[in-house]
């Protein structure tokens, strides 16, 4: 069972992704502007959030790491709908679009328990040995 959650992360949004583009004819370009809005986004939120959260006393850290993410996702997601995909007027380019920025944090979230996976059991079997 452990090791159909990471494959289902990983596998799952390029399979409803291979599905759609062929359902709708659209291309990987649009998926792809929703996984750059996703990686900007976390590229300016990580550091930020760590930095400003980190001076913040106990009591006011979580409040303003919940605010945090939002405020970037949305932003990189104004900034790349506004600047580079121009042509997601319709609302099936903004379903793969949205896929694509979904699909990679789903992906990158799978990558992280399949590691995280192969890593216990890495250590359960050196210390066994």
């Amino acid at each position: 069972m452990l090791v159909l959650q990471p494959l289902m992360l990983l596998l799952l949004p390029l399979t409803l992704g291979l599905w759609l583009r062929r359902r709708w004819r659209l291309t990987w370009t649009i998926f792809g502007h929703g996984a750059l809005a996703f990686g900007l986004s976390k590229l300016v939120q990580l550091p930020t959030q760590w930095l400003v959260v980190a001076q913040l006393p106990a009591g006011a850290q979580l409040p303003v790491a919940l605010a945090f993410a939002p405020l970037c996702e949305e932003s990189a997601r104004y900034l790349v709908l506004r600047r580079i995909a121009t042509t997601n007027d319709d609302w099936r380019r903004g379903v793969f679009f949205g896929l694509g920025h979904g699909g990679v944090e789903a992906m990158l979230l799978g990558a992280l328990v399949a590691a995280t996976l192969l890593g216990a059991a890495a250590g359960r079997t050196s210390a066994a040995a």
